[in-house]
């Protein structure tokens, strides 16, 4: 087996029914999904609960791969790409988005229970202490970076993900009170003491004669690029830029 490879999980019952469509780099992996819903009865997703089921009907989950890839990247694209056919033949799968281990089109009940959920740990410092150590710890384990990088470019080059982004923004925009909380939210960081030595670096960092070098360079670029620079000067032309112009 390649290091890196896309599995499905079964039920021991009935083996020929992919139930859930994953990506992994090691064999523990797919089975960390059974030591989940039987260590956090809390937690409820589709996958947990189906999971649960199948334990407490006497079965087992077992698990198989599906798909060897040469890298994290294709491993993800790989995984969206089986998750996607599968739906389209008519499997039931548990998966809550479309796979990519980021939250790719997720279910309208997903998006709501996150929201409850990411409410309730804002509201929580001890909890929000206990994230950050957690995504430290994370981004320090060997691969994070390439893994978290595959991830995000897939994301941001999808065109779905991105015309849902787009939409998402639009409707946020054009909600009074989003702008109004937005901008309540803005004036009190604006007005912390620690705000005025974070300004302050960065005029610092952006005077620095290396920075401005790269942004001219940066910036030449961009202009260089027909497409961007058509896209640039109507965004002038709708006044998008405001009265400084091009940025």
């Amino acid at each position: 087996m390649s290091r890196f490879f896309v599995y499905g999980l079964f039920d021991s019952g009935d083996p020929e029914a992919c139930r859930y469509v994953g990506a992994a780099s090691t064999p523990r992996r797919p089975l960390s999904h059974v030591r989940e819903a039987v260590r956090c009865p809390s937690r409820r997703t589709h996958k947990l609960n189906w999971i649960r089921r199948i334990l407490a009907e006497g079965r087992t989950v077992v698990w198989r791969s599906l798909e060897d890839c040469a890298d994290w990247q294709e491993t993800l694209l790989s995984e969206r790409r089986i998750i996607r056919a599968m739906r389209e033949s008519g499997a039931r799968l548990t998966n809550a988005n479309d796979g990519g281990q980021g939250n790719f089109n997720p279910t309208p009940e997903v998006r709501a229970r996150i929201s409850r959920l990411m409410s309730v740990v804002q509201a929580r410092p001890e909890v929000n202490a206990r994230r950050s150590a957690s995504l430290k710890a994370a981004w320090a384990r060997p691969g994070a970076k390439a893994r978290r990088g595959a991830i995000a470019r897939i994301s941001h080059g999808s065109p779905e993900v991105r015309a849902a982004a787009s939409e998402r923004e639009k409707a946020r925009c054009a909600d009074p009170g989003w702008r109004a909380r937005k901008s309540a939210q803005a004036k009190a960081d604006w007005a912390k003491p620690e705000a005025e030595e974070r300004r302050a670096a960065m005029r610092l960092s952006m005077n620095a004669p290396e920075v401005k070098a790269a942004r001219l360079v940066a910036q030449r670029a961009a202009w260089s690029d027909p497409t961007a620079r058509k896209r640039r000067l109507a965004a002038m032309a709708a006044g998008r830029y405001g009265a400084a112009g091009a940025r």
